[in-house]
C-alpha cells in the first residue's frame, strides 16, 4: 500500500478536484481508488467532493471513513493522529486503522452511519503509536456524510487530541492532593 501511494501520479480527472498543494491533496489525485472498491473521485455527488475539499483545505484534524467498508481518508492535519500508520492507512478499512481501540469507536461510527451527530470530550483510548500502546485522550465530534440525495455514504470526524491538557490536568490534580497531605502533617 506505501508503495502504491509512493509512486502515484496524478490523475488528470482527480487533478480539478483536489487542486490543493498539500500531501494529501496528492495522495487524493493520484489514488487507485478501483484498488479499494470505492468509484473515483470524478464520479462523486457534489456533495461528496465538496465535503472531501473541505476536509482537505481543512488545518484541524479531519477524517472521512467512506462507503460500506469505511475507507479512510484524511486531510494533513490528520497525519500526526496516525502517526507511524501513514500513509497505510489512507484507503484502508478504519476497523483495521484503529483496531485497537475499534470497540470504542464502533457504536460512535454506526450511531453517525444510522443519520446521528455525536461529540465526546477527552474520551481516553489506548492508541498505538510507534508500535506500544498508550493512554491518549481525544475530543472529537463525528457525523454523518450524505450524498445529494440525503442517502449516508459515510463519517466524517473532526477531532483533537487533548492528551498533553489532561496530562497536566493530572499533574496539577495530583500536586494539590500532595500539598494539602503534607500541610496536615506539618500541622500539630
Amino acid at each position: 500500500h506505501k508503495a502504491i501511494i509512493l509512486r502515484m501520479k496524478p490523475e488528470q480527472h482527480n487533478a480539478e478536484i483536489f487542486s490543493g498543494h498539500s500531501q494529501m491533496h496528492f495522495i487524493m489525485r493520484g489514488f487507485p481508488w478501483s484498488n479499494i472498491y470505492l468509484d473515483a473521485p470524478n464520479t462523486w455527488p457534489p456533495s461528496l467532493r465538496t465535503i472531501a475539499a473541505f476536509m482537505l483545505d481543512a488545518k484541524f484534524p479531519m477524517c472521512i471513513a467512506l462507503g460500506h467498508e469505511l475507507r479512510l481518508v484524511c486531510n494533513d492535519a490528520y497525519i500526526h493522529m496516525l502517526d507511524q500508520k501513514h500513509p497505510e492507512a489512507f484507503g484502508a478499512r478504519l476497523s483495521d486503522v484503529w483496531a485497537e481501540i475499534w470497540p470504542q469507536l464502533e457504536p460512535i461510527i454506526k450511531q453517525a452511519q444510522a443519520g446521528n451527530s455525536s461529540y465526546l470530550k477527552n474520551m481516553p483510548m489506548d492508541i498505538v503509536r510507534r508500535s506500544h500502546p498508550g493512554r491518549s485522550w481525544v475530543t472529537f465530534a463525528c457525523s454523518p456524510v450524505r450524498d445529494d440525495k440525503e442517502k449516508v455514504v459515510g463519517v466524517i470526524c473532526i477531532c483533537n487530541e487533548t492528551t498533553d491538557q489532561m496530562l497536566t490536568e493530572q499533574r496539577h490534580i495530583f500536586q494539590l492532593n500532595l500539598t494539602d497531605r503534607l500541610r496536615q502533617l506539618s500541622e500539630p
